[in-house]
């Protein structure tokens, strides 16, 4: 998929980069968040929803966390969904400061990982005695 210069500089991430800003750790987590709820919600930053002051940092903290159901994929598990999200808007946040320290972002993506990876085994044990 090919990003074009609209794309970029009314994206999220052309708030840290693309438009005079250097590149930075900072700036490099925030792109990670929003490339997270990108996934997430199978929405880009740049879809024509968000416009004036929504972005999809905020359309995606909103929904949290009893929400977060109404925007991601139906089939992922809720818990699992919902603590992937939340790295995404700790990452994504509009002041360095306020984001998640890329070391807290890794492990909770590792626990959420082995979360999914433990419920998929027992639902797999579950079916095989089924004879599913």
């Amino acid at each position: 998929m090919e990003m074009q210069l609209e794309d970029l500089q009314s994206s999220d991430s052309s708030q840290e980069y693309g438009l005079g800003n250097e590149a930075s750790t900072d700036g490099d987590i925030y792109s990670y968040g929003i490339l997270l709820l990108e996934l997430m919600t199978g929405k880009k930053s740049t879809d024509s929803i968000f416009k004036d002051d929504l972005n999809l940092h905020l359309y995606v903290k909103a929904a949290l966390p009893d929400q977060v159901l109404h925007i991601v994929d139906q089939t992922l598990l809720e818990n699992d969904i919902a603590s992937v999200v939340q790295v995404g808007v700790a990452c994504s946040n509009h002041m360095p400061e306020d984001r998640m320290r890329i070391i807290e972002v890794i492990s909770k993506l590792q626990a959420a990982r082995d979360n999914l990876i433990k419920a998929r085994q027992v639902r797999q044990r579950r079916d095989y005695y089924r004879g599913e």
